[in-house]
């Protein structure tokens, strides 16, 4: 028995419904308001772009070379600091952070109130040092 073979008919495929793409065309628009309106709200100044390579190069050169008379007494205990403060930081953080690791691992610990406990944590702190 001989069937007939079905009729195949192209498909049209769009990436965007008309809905998607009126929103990302309002979208744009309001992009390209914002930043003219931001342009003119800034209020650009072009006589101080005109010289601006000028300006960035007598900066580079007041910079270069480098004054090492400086360094032994300002430079030196300061850049020694910081690295003190930032490995002392990072072991202090790396203390609470790995208990509480295993704090918020559900495979690890069955406590749900300990996990979420520990997952607040992280969240909570995670904006921190920027806000600092």
């Amino acid at each position: 028995m001989n069937r007939p073979l079905p009729i195949v008919t192209a498909q049209h495929w769009e990436r965007l419904s008309a809905t998607e793409r009126m929103g990302r065309a309002v979208f744009y628009i309001i992009t390209v308001v914002a930043f003219i309106w931001a342009l003119k709200k800034i209020e650009v100044i072009p006589e101080f772009l005109y010289d601006a390579p000028e300006q960035t190069a007598d900066l580079f050169k007041r910079m270069w070379p480098f004054d090492w008379k400086f360094y032994p007494e300002n430079i030196h205990p300061a850049l020694i600091e910081t690295f003190h403060i930032a490995t002392l930081g990072t072991i202090i953080s790396l203390l609470i952070a790995v208990p509480l690791a295993f704090l918020a691992a559900r495979n690890f610990t069955s406590s749900k109130t300990l996990n979420w406990t520990a997952q607040f944590i992280f969240v909570s702190t995670r904006s921190v040092n920027s806000l600092i």
